[in-house]
């Protein structure tokens, strides 16, 4: 009987070790999540914004965040941005999410009506939260940016 027990208590413990990792627990950079998106996606002509010129294009504290990648394209004729940003902690969140609506509010002002096709790209962005990520990006297919982003969690 106590072999049993035993057993028991062991594959337990097994299986709590092995399957109880939070997804949100992720040791993924990043520069990883935005790289995948625009390679799987084919997006060209896309730029990185540095830590020098973050606030150029995104008004975020760089002191809120762990680390960043935000890749915006250099072709006028598209309006695609592609941003990934690790918070320091969960509060600065809201604060992140405030910078990318207000740089979505500021392309809208911006952006030229005779496009069309541009306005619905933009309003078909995809803003993102898992753990400490905050994932942005305004594409032709936001719903595949989205699925990439969330297979890194799962």
């Amino acid at each position: 009987m106590r072999t049993i027990i035993s057993f028991t208590f062991v594959l337990i413990v097994v299986f709590y070790i092995t399957g109880c990792k939070k997804n949100d627990d992720v040791d993924i950079s990043p520069e990883q999540i935005a790289k995948k998106v625009i390679t799987e996606l084919q997006i060209e002509n896309m730029s990185e914004v540095t830590e020098k010129n973050l606030s150029a294009h995104y008004n975020i504290s760089i002191d809120k965040l762990s680390d960043f990648s935000v890749y915006i394209t250099n072709d006028d004729e598209k309006i695609y941005d592609v941003a990934v940003f690790l918070a320091k902690k969960a509060d600065d969140i809201p604060s992140i999410k405030a910078a990318i609506s207000e740089r979505t509010s500021h392309k809208a002002t911006v952006l030229d009506t005779s496009k069309s096709t541009n306005l619905e790209i933009l309003h078909n962005n995809v803003l993102e939260t898992k753990g400490l990520y905050v994932f942005f990006a305004i594409t032709e297919n936001s719903q595949k940016a989205r699925s990439i982003f969330e297979e890194f969690f799962n």
